[in-house]
C-alpha cells in the first residue's frame, strides 16, 4: 500500500487487528418511483439497491426464552436485548462492566458499544423499530455509544419518520438538548480495529478490519439523485475490478471513526463529503412516500430523505459477496 492509516489517530503500519464482517440485512425489498417493492434485474432502473445484493446476511440466534442476550453470528458480536438508562457516559459505562464483574452469560468483555457496532444492527425499515425486534425499540429515546472518553448519541425521534443522527457530546454529562438519562445496550465480543490501505493505484483503499474496498474520493458529480448513484457504482471501474456497488446504510456506518484529522471518516480518504451522499438502503417514511433511501448528510447524521427529489454524491464499495 501506499499509505496505511490505523483506526483511530495513529498512522500505521503498526496497527492493531481484528476481522469484524459487516452482517446486511435479510430483508431484500426494494423501491422505486412508483413504489414498487420488487427488486428490478440487472441493467433495470434502480438496480444496485440494498435487496439486490446478499453480502453476508445477518444471522441473529435468541438463547432462550427470558435469556436477555442476542447474538449474531456474522459480526461476532452478543447483545443485550435489554437496555439500560444511563444518566451520561459514565453510568452507561458503569452498567456495562457490571455485566462482566457478574460474569453474565458467561462473558466478561461487556461493553458500551461503538457507534460502528451499533450500527451493524441498525434496522433497515424504522417502521418497525430502530433495532432487531428480539430488542428494546423505546420511541423518542437515545442510545449511547463510546468514542475515547466521550458519550455519542444515537437518536431514534419519531418525526418525519424517525430519523436517526449522532450528536458528538463534549463532556460525559451531556449537552443542550441531550442532557438526562439516555440509554445504552451493552455488547460482548470483536472489537473493530484495524488498519485503512491506500492501495498503490491510489484511488481506492481498503478496510483491513472488515475486507471491504472503498472509492478514495466521493464522486466528482455530486448533484446525482439517488438512480443515479445507484448506477454510477454499478457502472464503475476502478482498481482493475467492476464489481463496485453503492454501500448499504451498515458499510457506511463502518466507516466512521471520530478520531481522526478529517473528524468523521479514516484519514486515508483524504477528504471528508461536502454534500449529501446516498447509501444503497431503502426504507419508508410515511404513507404515500415511495423512493425514500438513507443518506449520510454530514459529520455522521444519517437520516431519511425522499431520493426522487434530492441531490448528492456516492462513495462506492466493492467486497464480500459483491
Amino acid at each position: 500500500p501506499l499509505e496505511v492509516y490505523c483506526d483511530g489517530p495513529t498512522a500505521g503500519p503498526n496497527c492493531t487487528l481484528s476481522v469484524v464482517t459487516v452482517p446486511d440485512h435479510t430483508d431484500v425489498s426494494c423501491a422505486d418511483a412508483a413504489g414498487n417493492n420488487s427488486c428490478p434485474g440487472p441493467g433495470q432502473t434502480y438496480y444496485g439497491q440494498d435487496g439486490n445484493y446478499s453480502v453476508n446476511p445477518e444471522d441473529f440466534t435468541h438463547f432462550s426464552t427470558g435469556d436477555q442476550r442476542l447474538a449474531e453470528s456474522v459480526s461476532g458480536l452478543t447483545w443485550t436485548t435489554s437496555s439500560f438508562l444511563a444518566d451520561g457516559f459514565t453510568d452507561a459505562n458503569a452498567a456495562c462492566s457490571a455485566l462482566s464483574a457478574s460474569f453474565f452469560g458467561g462473558e466478561t468483555d461487556w461493553r458500551v458499544p461503538t457507534l460502528r457496532e451499533l450500527g451493524m444492527i441498525l434496522s433497515k425499515d424504522l417502521g418497525g423499530g430502530t433495532w432487531p425486534s428480539q430488542m428494546e425499540n423505546p420511541q423518542n429515546s437515545a442510545w449511547w455509544t463510546t468514542t475515547t472518553d466521550k458519550g455519542l448519541l444515537f437518536l431514534k425521534k419519531a418525526i418525519s419518520g424517525n430519523w436517526p443522527w449522532t450528536e458528538l457530546l463534549p463532556t460525559a454529562g451531556g449537552a443542550g438538548n441531550f442532557l438526562g438519562a439516555r440509554y445504552t445496550f451493552c455488547v460482548s465480543g470483536p472489537e473493530m480495529a484495524g488498519a485503512w490501505e491506500v492501495n498503490a493505484d491510489g484511488i481506492t483503499v481498503t478496510h483491513t478490519t472488515t475486507g471491504l474496498d472503498w472509492h478514495r474520493f466521493e464522486s466528482t458529480n455530486n448533484a446525482m439523485n439517488w438512480e443515479e448513484a445507484l448506477q454510477y457504482c454499478e457502472g464503475s471501474v476502478r482498481g482493475g475490478h467492476d464489481d463496485w456497488r453503492l454501500p448499504t446504510i451498515r458499510e457506511y456506518v463502518s466507516v466512521f471513526d471520530l478520531e481522526t484529522a478529517l473528524g468523521f471518516m479514516s484519514d486515508a480518504f483524504g477528504t471528508e463529503p461536502t454534500v449529501k451522499m446516498f447509501t444503497s438502503t431503502p426504507t419508508t417514511v410515511g404513507p404515500g412516500s415511495t423512493e425514500v433511501a438513507w443518506v449520510h448528510e454530514f459529520q455522521g447524521k444519517l437520516s431519511h430523505e425522499n431520493v426522487s427529489t434530492l441531490t448528492g454524491g456516492a462513495r462506492c464499495v466493492r467486497g464480500p459477496g459483491s
